[in-house]
């Protein structure tokens, strides 16, 4: 156990394995399958891409500016040609139209065209919008597993501790009952016993609290998630350093950027003509004439100038050129907080990896100590009192060990949500 304690913290400070998805790195098929499932499943994933489909159709609307539009038109009636008070069959005339009319504008000189960039270029920032929510839920799925893991694993150090307290309360037991100790060491193993079984009801409870949680995140039930628990804490192998460039907010911002530009190039471009060609084709009937379907057509063009606007031109240019700037420098600002998140958190994983290291030789001294002096006390050369103090520094240092393990593990889940990740989207449902 001493040395998978070593190896443990050796390896757990280097950065994210270079595998398909970032939770493969911890090599436990539980851990995978529950944040698999939990990302098709999970509501705030559904929700998310559903807004992202939305922001989808809505930047082919813009598209189809760009194209030509046609429209089939029909037309019929009827009228009285003379007016009379009783009209007769000769009074009426009948009148038809079918035709197909198309509007093409080959001008605005790209105004259109931005506006689809735009658009297009905001729903990519959505997509990794996206992108940010399915890592936040595969690290919330992934820390939760880990943490009923943790549970798990202090249930079965504190039945230990319990079982060695009862075994050790025998000893002292029959050592008392032959004369060879006081009352006073049986009451205090006594009492020892009694803490080490008082502890096992809140560990039972936290740990059911942790996968209650799960099942909520996921949309799986408790007895589907259970199976899927490690038995123990992970040891993750050695792996390749970690940066921002694979961050989705960051790919976010820069779509945003992307998309603020072509807006403000849009606004600029509203202060150009906008040049339109029209069609029309088609038949058109009247009695009268000659009583018969005729074929017509038509092709004309047609130039818009803004000549006044009432300010609206110019307040949609400054409104684009702000638009731009607020999300050059948000960019920026958010390049400079990403590094700095993603620094503290390199720099708390080594921290934690240190402590842990620390706790490691001080568990292997507390373990050799509460050995050794059970050994004296069963041949009788110290007191009680001397078992019960490396007893108890024992199962204070495991517990410890245990939860600095733990929190090495939530400085790895910092450091990948700080380095964005790899989550292989599944934006369109597959």
């Amino acid at each position: 156990m001493n040395n998978r304690w070593i190896l443990y913290c050796a390896v757990l400070a280097g950065s994210a394995s270079a595998e398909s998805n970032w939770w493969n790195q911890f090599g436990d098929s539980g851990i995978d399958s529950l944040v698999e499932i939990g990302l098709k499943q999970n509501k705030s994933v559904v929700a998310s891409k559903e807004r992202l489909n939305q922001t989808e159709e809505q930047a082919k609307l813009y598209r189809s500016q760009v194209l030509p539009s046609i429209y089939g038109n029909g037309r019929v009636g009827r009228s009285d040609l003379n007016g009379s008070t009783i009209p007769t069959k000769a009074d009426y005339m009948s009148t038809g139209a079918v035709s197909l009319d198309a509007r093409y504008v080959v001008s605005s000189l790209g105004k259109e065209a931005q506006a689809y960039r735009s658009a297009n270029f905001l729903a990519k920032s959505k997509e990794e919008e996206h992108r940010q929510i399915e890592l936040a839920q595969s690290i919330k799925i992934t820390k939760l597993a880990l943490d009923a893991s943790f549970a798990k694993t202090q249930i079965h150090i504190l039945e230990e501790q319990k079982k060695s307290s009862d075994q050790l309360l025998e000893l002292v037991k029959l050592r008392y009952e032959r004369g060879e100790r006081t009352g006073l060491a049986f009451l205090q193993q006594k009492q020892q016993a009694a803490t080490a079984s008082a502890s096992l009801a809140p560990a039972k409870l936290q740990y059911q609290s942790i996968v209650n949680q799960l099942a909520a995140t996921t949309s799986l039930s408790v007895d589907q998630i259970e199976p899927m628990i490690p038995d123990s804490l992970p040891e993750l192998a050695p792996a390749q350093g970690f940066s921002v460039e694979n961050r989705p907010d960051i790919a976010a911002a820069e779509y945003r950027e992307k998309s603020a530009k072509a807006a403000f190039s849009k606004a600029k471009l509203t202060t150009l003509p906008t040049v339109a060609i029209t069609g029309s084709a088609g038949y058109d009937y009247a009695d009268p004439g000659t009583a018969e379907w005729e074929k017509m057509w038509s092709v004309g063009a047609s130039v818009q100038v803004p000549l006044f606007t009432g300010g609206a031109t110019a307040a949609g240019y400054r409104e684009g050129r702000a638009g731009y700037y607020a999300a050059s420098a948000a960019l920026d600002q958010n390049r400079v907080d990403a590094q700095a998140e993603l620094d503290n958190a390199i720099a708390e994983e080594e921290s934690y990896r240190i402590q842990c290291e620390s706790y490691t030789i001080q568990y292997d001294a507390s373990k050799a100590v509460y050995e050794e002096s059970l050994r004296q006390y069963r041949n009788g050369l110290v007191e009680y009192l001397e078992v019960l103090n490396a007893v108890s520094s024992l199962q204070r240092t495991e517990i410890t060990l245990l939860q600095s393990k733990r929190n090495l593990i939530s400085a790895r889940l910092n450091t990948i949500s700080a380095s964005g990740g790899s989550v292989q989207s599944n934006l369109k449902g597959n």
